[in-house]
């Protein structure tokens, strides 16, 4: 009977970003159910007859070990609901900006398991949104990545736009499972940290680099700051006469909001446009500072 509750836990592959992952929810759920049914299993078999000490002693221990196992994985699920909360007011940040400030403050942390942050961090667009919250799901993630890293290993982090996104992408090479893995407090914490982000309208992928663990984090440059809008609006403006400006701010007007996904569309049309016209020779792309040529 001794240490059967602490070995029942089954291994389980890690979520993978497909359409039919359980939920973050189902996924805490499933593990939470596994210590209690340890821990049911462990009293029944020491109370249904009569056992020396030493017995009744290693079923306590198992027992102890299983509560602090549900411990974590209730505090998993008590964080994972304060991530379905309404966002607090909006505010401008530069995720580049919080991406350094998180881990100027784990920093401390990395020293003390002799890993070192490898940062390169790109200039992004503002953008709106919780700060609060992003500050948290960062430092949850680069946190965790901290925990399950090879001790006085490298961790890469970079920071960049890339296509229509926001990146920051963090990787490093995994240490020995943590105990109680894969529910282990490290692992839930990048559970959680996934859900609050794509609770922000982010988007998570994880995936395997040779010997490299990594989590990219994706926010779509859409959600940039309306000045920064207003910005692109008034140089696409000046391309144009008065009157077309004037028929196209009514259109706007009459139009409202639109979808994210709509406008992402429109944004490749536009770009497929200008390609053609170039491969046209009608106009000439150059990168920023250089001469441009508009025929």
């Amino acid at each position: 009977m001794s240490g059967t509750g602490t070995r029942l836990a089954l291994p389980i592959q890690p979520l993978q970003p497909t359409a039919q992952k359980p939920t973050a929810l189902a996924h805490l759920l499933h593990a939470l159910n596994q210590p209690l049914t340890g821990l049911q299993c462990s009293l029944e078999l020491a109370t249904s007859a009569p056992q020396s000490s030493e017995q009744y002693v290693r079923t306590l221990r198992d027992g102890l070990a299983l509560t602090a196992r549900m411990r974590v994985l209730v505090e998993a699920l008590r964080e994972l609901v304060h991530t379905s909360e309404p966002a607090e007011a909006l505010s401008e940040l530069h995720l580049d900006a919080l991406v350094v400030e998180c881990i100027d403050e784990l920093g401390p942390v990395a020293d003390a398991r002799g890993a070192k942050f490898q940062v390169a961090i790109a200039t992004l667009a503002p953008m709106q949104a919780d700060r609060n919250r992003l500050a948290t799901v960062l430092l949850q993630a680069l946190g965790a990545a901290v925990s399950l890293c090879r001790e006085a290993s490298e961790l890469q982090v970079e920071a960049a736009p890339e296509g229509d996104h926001a990146c920051v992408r963090i990787s490093w090479i995994p240490g020995p499972p943590p105990e109680f893995s894969p529910f282990s407090r490290p692992e839930l914490g990048l559970v959680i940290a996934q859900a609050a982000w794509e609770s922000c309208r982010g988007h998570w992928v994880e995936s395997r680099e040779e010997n490299r663990h990594v989590c990219t984090l994706q926010f779509p440059l859409t959600l940039c700051l309306p000045g920064g809008k207003q910005q692109i609006g008034d140089d696409v403006f000046k391309s144009m006469s008065s009157r077309a400006v004037e028929m196209l701010k009514e259109d706007m007007e009459v139009l409202g909001p639109v979808k994210s996904r709509d406008i992402h569309k429109a944004q490749l049309e536009a770009v497929g446009v200008a390609r053609k016209l170039e491969a046209e020779g009608k106009i000439s792309l150059t990168p920023e500072g250089d001469d441009e040529y508009v025929a």
